[in-house]
């Protein structure tokens, strides 16, 4: 029997002719009330924001509960402290040491802003040199607010926002992967968001990680409300595209890929065919592209204003991109302490399949600075456990709604790896010098979706163990031994 197509409704902006509908085929009146039951009309995002006037008094205050718990954790990071008091670990001081390291550049900002005004050049492009690609849009736009106010008052301003606006896209996300996948899923992958990277990095004011992953919201918004045509796809995504890139380049790869991972997952489910898919795909590629070459116009005004002359401003700018990827011959200024020259020159030599492994070795859960046995449960165990999970769990006919938006979460899965992995191939020696910040970009999507994709079908072996006495006395003596090699570990620990 052959497989039905996905079929939109008739007043989505995508359905019509010439506006870049992927449908096969125009809805017809009868097939309206079947459409209903089709797999995709309760898409992750559509379910969520179309069902919004839907929400009961009890799911919102069960959202907000979820907003203050990360807001407070990516605030002031109060399940860190927490965990140092009963496992005598040093999560806080960590967490804490981004404020005095990259977050100081925007609070030299904010001096300046007092100082000289909000539109002072001194540090317009930075403060190291003339490159201001990370210490860009988004940092000057954060430290407008704060100037309004005494700095006792301006810099807790701007944590605030930063925290609160990534608690509130945590929030969001959090309720789509209860609604499309389930509770359990959303369970584990709140887990991965209040991991020490993903917390200090939601904290910090200086990479503002919400701002990278705008333009793929943005592009689950247009789907959800049936505004997806590809003229809309092109100009949202490539705006926030360019507002993501004028914020920094840093992690382009993933500001690419994430909007790509969306649009997958809505081919996916909804059943596009293969002209109508590459063509959706290639139109968010494109618009991405136009996105990221725009802010490099503006940039390259920028520092051609600064250095007067755009000859001097394109150098720079590929001497920038050379610094990033290895590409070229770096030039370190005078001065430049030994150690610092060593790891620069470390980074420059080092080969991608180690800089890939030392990446995907580190693992997904506890303290970054004493991993133990944690190490087990790394990322390429994640990524390689996922991937079987799907394998085994891929239906092509006789799928249900559940099913159906599950395996199109996991293609899109897939497509999502390629933001870190991209950038710690193509960025080489900026992934050397910077694990310890670069490794957040796992918990951008692959590891708390990886942990939701993971729950079906733990939810389902749990199940069958119920009616199955020697597998299930064996998994309860493993965990009952590991449980008491911890509790002694702990115990004996001096």
């Amino acid at each position: 029997m052959a497989k039905k197509k996905y079929v939109r409704e008739p007043m989505t902006s995508s359905a019509k002719g010439s506006s870049g509908g992927g449908a096969k085929s125009q809805p017809s009146p009868s097939s309206k009330a079947t459409e209903q039951s089709k797999p995709g009309v309760e898409s992750m995002w559509g379910s969520l924001f179309g069902g919004i006037k839907k929400i009961g008094g009890l799911e919102w205050l069960a959202l907000a509960a979820v907003f203050v718990v990360f807001f407070t954790c990516f605030r002031w990071g109060l399940h860190l402290r927490a965990v140092d008091a009963l496992a005598h670990t040093r999560l806080l001081a960590w967490f804490q040491q981004w404020q005095t390291d990259s977050d100081q550049l925007v609070l030299e900002r904010l001096k300046q802003n007092h100082a000289g005004g909000i539109f002072s050049e001194a540090l317009a492009l930075g403060e190291k040199g003339s490159y201001g690609s990370q210490f860009g849009l988004a940092s000057w736009l954060v430290a407008l607010p704060a100037t309004l106010f005494p700095s006792s008052v301006g810099i807790p301003l701007m944590f605030t926002l930063v925290a609160g606006f990534n608690a509130a896209l945590v929030t969001v996300a959090l309720r789509a992967l209860a609604r499309t996948l389930s509770f359990g899923g959303a369970v584990l992958a709140a887990i991965a968001l209040l991991q020490p990277w993903p917390t200090a990095m939601a904290h910090s004011i200086y990479w503002f990680m919400g701002i990278k992953i705008l333009p793929a919201v943005v592009l689950a918004l247009l789907f959800a409300w049936g505004k997806d045509s590809l003229k809309q796809t092109y100009v949202a995504v490539s705006i926030f595209t360019a507002l993501a890139c004028l914020s920094g380049y840093e992690y382009i790869t993933l500001v690419v890929a994430l909007p790509l991972a969306v649009c997958t997952y809505y081919v996916v489910l909804r059943d596009y065919s293969w002209s109508d898919a590459l063509r959706r795909l290639g139109v968010t590629l494109g618009a991405s592209i136009t996105g990221f070459a725009s802010a490099l116009v503006v940039h390259l005004a920028q520092l051609s204003a600064h250095l007067h002359g755009v000859s001097a401003g394109l150098h720079l700018l590929l001497e920038r991109v050379a610094v990033r990827t290895g590409s070229g011959t770096v030039v370190l200024a005078s001065g430049t302490p030994a150690d610092v020259q060593k790891l620069v020159a470390d980074a420059l030599a080092s080969n991608p399949k180690d800089v890939l492994g030392l990446y995907l070795s580190m693992p997904i859960l506890g303290d970054p600075g004493d991993f133990g046995l944690l190490r087990l449960v790394n990322v390429a165990t994640l990524i390689l456990v996922v991937i079987v999970a799907l394998v085994l769990g891929y239906r092509v006919i006789q799928r249900s709604e559940l099913e159906s938006r599950h395996q199109a979460a996991g293609i899109a899965w897939l497509v999502a790896l390629l933001g870190p992995v991209g950038w710690i191939l193509l960025a080489r020696p900026h992934s050397y010098i910077h694990s310890f910040i670069n490794f957040d970009l796992w918990y951008v999507s692959v590891i708390p979706l990886g942990l939701a994709l993971l729950w079906m079908p733990i939810r389902d072996g749990s199940k069958s163990l119920k009616v199955q006495k020697i597998p299930l006395s064996i998994c309860a003596v493993v965990v009952l031994s590991v449980l008491i090699f911890f509790v002694y570990s702990g115990l004996t620990r001096r």
